[in-house]
């Protein structure tokens, strides 16, 4: 009998069992000023931006998680990316990697967390080593902060302009491109254009044409006339 009501028990709380539901990635497509329109910005921000990539919430972790758990070991090494989740109806952030480590057959499973108290700690770890999830305390409660996911499945692209001020009558501009890994540029570059005295400069660089009206060394406003190729 007591077999019978522990089997039971068992199969009550599979069916139970909250699931893990990853956000779905977005399609990110754009740029950050429309053409012919006026626009100002200031020295250090971005002129011209061009897009197209797939991306979702996640967090980074900011101190790593090392601790018992179940049968096995959770470990989470500092600056892990981790994806934004849902577990149950509770807002969660698991690893992409199998960070739940099983003493006889390594790394078995994902691990997500969560911060209950919502003061940018994660206090709770959740884990699934077999049929029944559990969840556990984290000892020592990590740092964290939210952050954009990149897709790493899709290729995708992200182009910037960024003004640098003027220098004895030069424009200077620096631009960067990001291809698929967006975390870090692939290519980046410093370029000037001579401002014309008594009438708009045009940069033109990659396609993309710019009608400078006015600029110094705080703002510049402009026009973007076309995009990248």
């Amino acid at each position: 009998m007591k077999i019978i009501l522990f089997i039971f028990l068992i199969m009550f709380t599979c069916s139970c069992a909250p699931k893990v539901a990853i956000h779905p990635l977005q399609h990110r497509v754009g740029q950050n000023v429309q053409y012919n329109t006026l626009a100002k910005t200031s020295v250090g921000d971005i002129i011209f931006s061009q897009y197209e990539y797939y991306s979702g919430q996640g967090a980074s972790l900011l101190e790593g998680i090392s601790q018992g758990a179940a049968l096995g070991t959770v470990n989470i090494p500092p600056g892990d990316i981790l994806f934004s989740s849902v577990i149950g109806r509770k807002e969660a952030y698991c690893t992409r990697e199998k960070r739940y480590i099983d003493h006889l057959v390594g790394p078995y499973r994902i691990v997500c967390l969560f911060d209950e108290t919502n003061n940018g700690r994660f206090d709770k770890l959740w884990v699934s080593p077999g049929i029944v999830p559990f969840t556990f305390s984290i000892k020592n409660p990590a740092l964290y902060k939210k952050t954009e996911i990149v897709s790493g499945i899709s290729s995708g692209f992200k182009y910037e302009l960024i003004y640098q001020g003027i220098d004895k009558g030069t424009l200077r501009i620096f631009y960067r491109e990001f291809i698929d890994n967006m975390a870090r540029p692939a290519y980046q570059q410093d370029f000037t254009y001579t401002l014309e005295e008594n009438e708009p400069t045009m940069i033109t660089f990659r396609k993309t044409r710019i009608q400078v009206i006015s600029a110094d060394n705080n703002t510049v406003e402009y026009k973007v006339l076309s995009g990248f190729e």
